[in-house]
């Protein structure tokens, strides 16, 4: 899932796409961690966390699917 070659619309949807490679790696790194934890490790609010992680949940659903 890399950057290179991406086209971003906006600096939003870049730093979008970048928190959310951070909360993925994150929750890597701690299996068993909360959200909330990931939230002040990242800097970012628990609300941002939560919707990043709808969005990775999506992902996986769609590869199961695949």
């Amino acid at each position: 899932m890399g950057s290179v070659g991406r086209k971003f619309r906006n600096p939003g949807e870049a730093i979008g796409w970048l928190n959310r490679k951070e909360v993925r790696q994150w929750f890597r790194d701690h299996p068993c961690g909360t959200q909330s934890e990931c939230a002040r490790a990242l800097g970012l609010s628990s609300m941002a966390v939560s919707r990043h992680v709808r969005a990775i949940r999506a992902e996986w659903r769609d590869e199961v699917d695949a």
